[in-house]
């Protein structure tokens, strides 16, 4: 999966929880960022490592 396909994703879920337009745009502001950043294989843990 791409960088821009997990942002989509990740705002459809938004939506979803019906965020409002300031909180998508922090949202996928905070992922690109943090895609720059950290290797898929440490957020895969961390999703995994979920309590």
């Amino acid at each position: 999966m791409n960088n821009y396909a997990a942002i989509g994703y990740a705002l459809l879920a938004a939506d979803e929880m019906e965020m409002t337009v300031e909180q998508k745009e922090r949202l996928w502001q905070l992922m690109y960022s943090i895609m720059d950043v950290t290797g898929e294989s440490k957020a895969e843990k961390r999703f995994k490592d979920e309590d």
